[in-house]
């Protein structure tokens, strides 16, 4: 199964302080604005943009049930164990996530 929302890592960017926030990634889908692209083209690159939107939307809606669910990860001590025996770096990333959607950027 291949991903369709825009690949990490994200960055926030402030708009000179104020409330606004963009969320921003490695974007996979274009839109060329050219005279020479044909209707049919155009098309379909606004047609991958949405696709890419929506999946980005979807990933974004569920950020807070997968912070809740690695935070469950991260406490409960049985699964802290078998991480740390069988996939240390597992754990690492699990925290890294924790401590990044909660801080900020590392």
């Amino acid at each position: 199964m291949t991903t369709q929302h825009t690949p990490g890592p994200w960055e926030i960017i402030e708009s000179n302080g104020q409330i606004e926030t963009t969320v921003c990634g490695p974007i996979k889908a274009t839109y060329r604005r050219t005279r020479n692209v044909s209707d049919e083209e155009r098309t379909a690159n606004m047609a991958a943009m949405e696709i890419e939107a929506m999946a980005n939307a979807h990933l974004i809606a569920a950020a807070p049930a997968l912070l809740a669910a690695a935070e469950v990860i991260a406490r409960t001590k049985a699964i802290r164990t078998q991480l740390e025996l069988y996939d240390p770096k597992a754990l690492e990333q699990i925290e890294a996530s924790i401590k990044q959607a909660k801080e900020g950027a590392a």
